[in-house]
């Protein structure tokens, strides 16, 4: 037994995992990072989105959610995405239910650093089988490197991605096996956990496997010992075996990204030209470390004298084919699913292993005997002079250098400290390439280790846990803290009721942490939402919908009653609640139930886009509430222009709130009776701009009045001023005499219980987002769920007692639960009684044709589709 526990200390792979974690304790002391200190990794998309879905994840698994849907966040959404998209299948996320709830966003680090270690043990694993000749302490030098990779690090805030990243090794380990005729077991695994933790990642991993087996077996096809045939049929079995298993979280995910607003405006993307900015970004991933390069170059010098110069070839290939799109971006859209925003390099882990590799593969063949010292005489007198103009460089041209700015692809550093880096690594290079040639191995790895050690110190100080003064709210883990204030403050608060902020001070995914109703959301939306939500008045910015904006009407007829704000409000239709942490807390003194019974033959399906948006919100006033009356009027205004500045003349007569809303590209400022208009942002509550993303803005309450608003408009840009009155008066005096029944609400998990009273022919309107795959039965009978007002539900009501239950299940759930059963016994069938006993010839044959038209369809569509698009426009 003591034995057994030496080896495992002792083994290549306990080794590579500890050395990664003590560097990581290092860095994350210097870093101020929780435990260390009180900073995350919770930067960018890992605050604004990975992190308030792994709140989500602690409340599953505490039992207090439910894993399809989510009432809170956007009035109600289909949260059963996150299990393949955000990993929630993977078990390294798992282990924040060891912590509290208010902990999770420091407890991410953890998170982190399990991940990174996994990727460490992974790639151990694979450098270990097929680099025979190399120390064991090379092995784990590369390992902790590829650890903390250019990839790693940079993305590091999209904690999901890296799971699948994680799997990478043991899938090219499982492409061997197969080669070498040990079965698909690894394979079928490994591609099915990768597909369950994240299919978008996944996807460029099967690209990568397409390939790679395509090109090997071509290089490789006058071998003898290769039963191609065989390989083909086994790798197209485990393939479909892998797919189909994961059939229960792949086919409902996507099939609900497809249907989703984001893949549409990012299907879109137009720009696709080569641009600095992000061809620096994608290089920097790659060129991280200097010293992978060094032996990279040494094997390709020596590439003559490979034994294996069919395997160099073919990672050449492949290096070939993963970089172009760097400079390609038609490419690398295709890489990238064929969808994305910006310009990612999400695959770059595949590049990066395969230049690992390729070192690796020197240092496993080379002959200190056989090795040619001519060329690198050579190079010595080459790269001295090299190395003393990049020291200069960074001297002169890279000091001081900022670490927050609009870098497209990173958000976090900008292009200069992208340059400086990058000459680090170039210099790292040259001194690990002079290193190589001392004859005192002892010193010679004493010196490489710590000029890469250096490297990761510089590195991940531009990556890791940027300090959140140096960075926007938007980008930093700030917003997350306050969301848990909301969370603290809801947990005394029993209402059914949305929440809204007042300020625009918060991440627009911050229902998942507080854990109560909003409009807010920054997930999965569809167009009808989004057309929605902007109609009503309500704020968005690309696929994030905002509560901001809209009006006292749309507020209560959409459930919104729990109002904070950084400032305290002085309007007098406001109730102050409580104060929680830096918020005030209110609520409307008079307000509309959520949930309305209407008259079934008022049915409001859908909001008529050719008419403006008045009669549109006097439509539904009128249907809704079975009123004659309007309530809301568009306000006629003069105008007078000068220079750079539209005044506008209102006269109020009745007392009335005024709301503004426009539709522009740029930015305005607005003046009210003097008084310059405040209109809250994220990153700050004092700016003045209103721009396409602000929704409608209330301009105040007036009577007897005449309103002047002065429109500084700098930069000259087209708009058209839409001014809204809404009669107080009237409004409020409705609302205090509206009388309904009482409902009462039950929330459990994926579904919700109603109970209520209702008269003939009466409908209910719930303020909850349609989502295909909500089902509902009153009184225990099946009954439609009807879309109302564009993107919200109503369900047709019994005379008397209603018991009213609402459910949901991902579309195509249960037949792709199926499918994966099915693989399933195919996989434990098709080991045991086929693939044991391989004697079929003719499927083998034809496995054969289809993998050849497979590989020419991906490489065309891929490397050949995007040109032969673009030169059809």
């Amino acid at each position: 037994m003591k034995e057994k526990i030496k080896s495992i200390f002792n083994s290549v792979y306990f080794k590579s995992i500890i050395v990664t974690l003590i560097v990581l304790l290092i860095i994350f002391g210097i870093r101020n990072l929780y435990p260390f200190g009180s900073q995350t990794v919770s930067n960018a998309d890992g605050g604004q989105a990975f992190l308030p879905a792994y709140y989500n994840l602690w409340d599953i698994l505490h039992g207090k959610m439910g894993i399809f849907f989510n009432f809170n966040v956007g009035s109600g959404t289909n949260i059963y995405d996150f299990t393949t998209i955000y990993s929630f299948l993977s078990p390294l996320n798992w282990i924040i239910a060891l912590t509290s709830r208010n902990n999770v966003v420091n407890f991410i680090n953890y998170v982190l650093i399990i991940k990174l270690l996994f990727i460490a043990l992974t790639s151990s694993i694979l450098f270990k089988k097929i680099f025979k000749n190399v120390s064991d302490n090379t092995i784990v030098l590369f390992s902790f490197l590829y650890a903390l990779s250019g990839y790693t690090i940079v993305y590091c805030t999209n904690f999901s991605w890296l799971d699948s990243v994680g799997l990478f090794p043991l899938i090219i380990y499982s492409l061997i096996n197969i080669i070498e005729g040990k079965g698909i077991k690894l394979y079928v695994i490994t591609l099915t956990l990768s597909l369950l933790f994240s299919f978008y990642i996944s996807y460029m991993s099967i690209l990568f496997i397409v390939f790679s087996m395509g090109i090997y077996l071509f290089l490789n096809r006058k071998d003898k010992k290769l039963d191609i045939n065989k390989i083909i049929f086994e790798l197209g079995i485990g393939t479909i075996l892998s797919l189909g298993i994961s059939a229960f979280a792949t086919i409902p995910v996507i099939y609900q990204t497809l249907h989703s607003y984001r893949f549409g405006i990012s299907s879109t993307a137009n720009e696709v030209g080569l641009d600095i900015n992000n061809t620096l970004t994608k290089l920097m991933m790659l060129c991280f470390y200097g010293m992978p390069y060094v032996f990279l170059i040494k094997s390709l010098l020596n590439y003559k004298n490979s034994k294996n110069k069919k395997n160099l070839l073919l990672i050449i290939i492949l290096l070939v084919l993963t970089t172009i799109p760097i400079f390609a971006e038609r490419i690398n859209l295709m890489w990238h699913t064929g969808s994305y925003l910006k310009f990612p390099y999400r695959y770059s882990f595949i590049p990066i292993m395969l230049i690992y590799i390729f070192g690796l593969s020197y240092l496993n063949n080379k002959n200190k005997e056989e090795e040619n010292d001519k060329i690198p005489k050579l190079v010595k007198i080459i790269s001295i002079p090299l190395l003393f103009i990049a020291l200069i460089l960074v001297y002169i041209k890279f000091i001081n250098i900022p670490l927050v700015s609009k870098t497209p692809a990173t958000l976090l550093i900008s292009s200069k400290t992208i340059c400086y880096l990058l000459v680090i690594c170039f210099i790292s290079f040259i001194l690990t390439y002079l290193i190589t040639f001392i004859k005192n191995d002892k010193l010679k790895n004493i010196l490489i280790v710590l000029i890469i050690l250096i490297q990761v110190l510089c590195n991940t100080k531009s990556y890791i846990g940027i300090p959140r003064n140096k960075m926007i709210r938007e980008h930093s883990d700030e917003t997350i803290f306050y969301a848990n204030d909301i969370y603290n403050y809801g947990i005394k608060d029993d209402t059914n009721y949305k929440y809204k902020d007042y300020n625009n001070s918060i991440i627009e995914n911050y229902p998942f942490i507080s854990r109560k109703q909003s409009l807010s959301t920054w997930h999965m939306i569809d167009n009808n939402q989004y057309d929605v939500h902007n109609l009503l008045g309500y704020t968005s910015c690309g696929s994030k919908l905002l509560d901001k904006g809209g009006n006292i009407f749309t507020d209560q007829v959409l459930g919104v009653n729990r109002i904070f704000s950084e400032l305290k409000l002085k309007d007098d239709y406001y109730k102050f609640l409580d104060k929680e942490g830096k918020y005030y807390i209110y609520e409307y003194k008079n307000t509309l139930p959520y949930g309305i019974i209407y008259n079934t033959k008022n049915s409001f399906k859908d909001f008529d886009y050719k008419i403006s948006r008045v009669d549109n919100y006097n439509n539904l006033y009128k249907k809704l509430f079975n009123k004659k009356n309007n309530i809301f009027t568009e306000a006629e205004y003069t105008k007078k222009s000068k220079n750079k500045i539209d005044e506008y003349t209102i006269e109020i007569k009745d007392k009335s709130y005024l709301y503004f809303v426009a539709s522009l590209k740029g930015s305005i400022e607005i003046n009210v009776n003097g008084k310059d208009l405040k209109i809250p942002l994220l990153n700050s509550i004092d700016t003045k701009s209103y721009s396409d993303t602000s929704g409608m803005i209330y301009l105040g309450e007036y009577e007897k009045e005449n309103v002047k608003i002065k429109i500084k408009n700098n930069d000259k840009i087209k708009y058209k001023p839409e001014f809204i009155l809404l009669d107080s008066n009237r409004y409020w005096k409705f609302v205090k005499k509206y009388d309904q029944d009482e409902i009462e609400y039950n929330y459990s998990n994926n579904s919700l219980k109603i109970n209520l009273d209702a008269t003939a022919n009466k409908s209910l309107f719930l303020p909850i987002t349609y989502n295909e795959g909500l089902k509902a039965t009153v009184n225990g009978k099946k009954v439609e769920i009807e879309r109302a007002l564009g993107s919200y539900i109503s369900i047709k009501l019994d005379r008397g007692n209603n018991d009213i239950k609402i459910s949901f299940t991902p579309p195509y759930f249960k037949i792709s639960l199926a499918i994966s059963l099915l693989s399933i016994i195919a996989f434990i069938l098709l080991n045991k009684y086929v693939l044991e006993e391989f004697k079929l010839k003719l499927l083998p044959k034809i496995a054969k044709y289809i993998f050849i038209v497979v590989f020419i369809g991906m490489f065309i569509y891929v490397y050949i589709f995007p040109y032969v698009k673009l030169l059809l426009k």
